[in-house]
């Protein structure tokens, strides 16, 4: 990749030459976690590639959905849509909430942490909120929502803010 702030008479000494080796399919995500893990998420899987082979959680009911890397964990919630055996009609539960940690041994370690509140929305990159009095919360998936919400103090009814979306939170 060149330099794009050098003219075309300039040259740059600072090229930098990378190879792809892999494309990963269109369904698939990956999240690097702080020791440098790379976890892969599709809709029904969650793997890490090593170099034994893939190690991997799979679930046959569900999907796994809102996911994203915080620390050393991959946090996702597990959402399952079922049929009502009285009027055969689908009915959502609430979304559970995990973590997922590559361990020294090479496995993948699932935590379940909590279920979604039902004042809980939920957010790309395992963010949730919830309001509560005339406060909105916002936290990530694996932290306490009595303890640890940062405050959001924006006027969302403000047309400009309608469709943002949470991507971080710095503390």
């Amino acid at each position: 990749v060149e330099n794009p702030y050098t003219t075309a008479n300039e040259h740059s000494d600072n090229v930098l030459e990378f190879t792809a080796t892999e494309v990963l399919p269109g369904d698939t995500e990956s999240f690097q976690v702080s020791d440098g893990t790379i976890f892969y998420v599709e809709s029904k899987r969650i793997y890490v590639k090593t170099t034994l082979g893939e190690k991997e959680i799979k679930i046959s009911k569900g999907s796994f959905d809102q996911h994203g890397a915080h620390g050393n964990a991959l946090y996702y919630s597990r959402n399952i849509v079922e049929l009502s055996s009285k009027t055969l009609t689908r009915k959502r539960c609430s979304a559970k909430f995990y973590k997922a940690v590559f361990t020294s041994n090479q496995i993948i370690e699932e935590t379940f942490i909590r279920k979604q509140q039902k004042d809980e929305e939920l957010f790309p990159l395992a963010f949730c909120s919830r309001i509560c009095g005339m406060n909105k919360y916002v936290y990530r998936m694996g932290d306490d929502p009595e303890k640890d919400g940062v405050p959001i103090d924006i006027n969302l009814a403000k047309p400009e803010l309608i469709n943002i979306e949470l991507h971080g939170i710095h503390r």
